[in-house]
């Protein structure tokens, strides 16, 4: 009989370095898998956040332009929500309506009071026969220098009853006219020199205080200085009362402390300084 020779059985590796790579590699494998499935929830996400883009930049328009339907621009140039909430000017009433909204009043005082500044307004000195309370004949006079004193007739001031009214109406006119040449018209010095005391003021301008006569001077010359408000036109005051006096309104006045220094006496410093603490 013939032997049979057996071929030997190859052994298993037994190679340590061979072993080792065998495990790295099944270590590798799950972290591919790993890395795959993170690329695709970043593709995922991205794809989201590309798409919330994309919408926005569609309604944004849509958006806007809602928000600009919603706004007004008023006669003013005032943008509001509505065309309601824009300031509605208000239409003056006629004469009829205000004599209406008058006799609605239920107290008599306001009645009378309503009554008479709406003859004055009209010029219908027949409103004043309606007055309860108030003088009617004193509200004719009124009504009267008004029309007198708008329509700046001179003239007409002659025919108000009372020597007041009459001066009353020369100085108003003067004042409205900026003339001092027309407060020389009334009859008393006192008078004029009163008229020219409040043009002074008005019109800021000491020269018109020349055209008085006597001590209403300085009275002019200090109600002129306060007018303008300059502290320097104190100084031309001869009395050191009425200087500190003139130096001291006019600091407060200008709300400036510092003009507390030109004045010297002491007690009248301090008095101003403290007026302005």
């Amino acid at each position: 009989m013939e032997n049979k020779v057996k071929k030997p059985v190859q052994a298993k590796s037994s190679n340590p370095v061979q072993n080792q790579k065998s495990k790295i590699v099944q270590k590798t494998n799950p972290s591919k898998s790993v890395t795959k499935a993170n690329n695709s929830n970043l593709f995922l996400v991205g794809g989201i956040v590309l798409v919330i883009i994309v919408l926005l930049v569609m309604l944004l328009p849509g958006l806007t332009k809602t928000t600009e339907e919603k706004t007004f621009t008023c006669p003013d140039g005032s943008i509001v929500a509505s065309e309601e909430d824009c300031i509605q000017e208000e239409i003056p009433l006629t004469p009829e309506e205000k004599y209406e909204s008058c006799m609605d009043k239920t107290l008599i005082q306001e009645k009378d009071e309503c009554l008479q500044k709406l003859a004055i307004e009209s010029n219908k000195d027949i409103l004043c026969e309606e007055l309860v309370n108030l003088d009617s004949e004193k509200c004719k006079r009124l009504v009267w220098k008004e029309y007198v004193v708008v329509s700046q007739e001179l003239s007409k001031c002659s025919e108000l009853i009372t020597k007041f009214d009459q001066a009353s109406c020369i100085k108003e006119i003067a004042l409205n006219a900026s003339d001092p040449s027309i407060c020389s018209t009334l009859s008393e010095s006192i008078e004029q020199n009163s008229c020219l005391i409040e043009l002074a003021a008005q019109e800021k301008d000491l020269e018109i205080c020349s055209l008085i006569k006597g001590s209403a001077t300085e009275t002019c010359k200090f109600n002129a200085a306060l007018s303008i408000g300059n502290a320097d036109l104190c100084t031309a005051f001869s009395l050191p009362s009425i200087k500190y006096d003139c130096i001291t309104r006019i600091a407060e006045k200008n709300k400036d402390i510092s003009l507390c220094n030109m004045i010297s006496d002491s007690l009248m410093k301090n008095r101003c300084v403290n007026n302005l603490s």
